[in-house]
């Protein structure tokens, strides 16, 4: 019963975290949208005209970078997970 309350908590907690990862992107281009004179390409880069308008996005990419770690978190415990599970079910040699 341990694993299965685990292995629905862990979904649980990945897929609360793509939710907000898909809310903030959302919200870049609701932005990027809603302010579509503001935002330009000069020489290859992004320039915003204010700086509201860039720390709203740039709050937004950070959200989204906070998910993508706590994703890799997230992996690195899962594997952890089975690494244990697995030695208990190795053979004694």
């Amino acid at each position: 019963m341990r694993s299965i309350n685990y292995n629905l908590a862990e979904q649980s907690r990945f897929y609360a975290g793509r939710e907000r990862w898909v809310a903030a992107g959302l919200s870049i281009f609701n932005l990027a949208e809603e302010h579509a004179g503001q935002i330009w390409l000069e020489q290859g880069e992004l320039v915003f005209g204010t700086t509201a308008l860039l720390e709203a996005v740039q709050a937004l990419s950070e959200e989204m970078e906070q998910v993508h770690q706590a994703e890799v978190a997230l992996q690195a415990e899962r594997q952890a997970h089975i690494a244990r599970a697995m030695a208990r079910m190795s053979p004694k040699v």
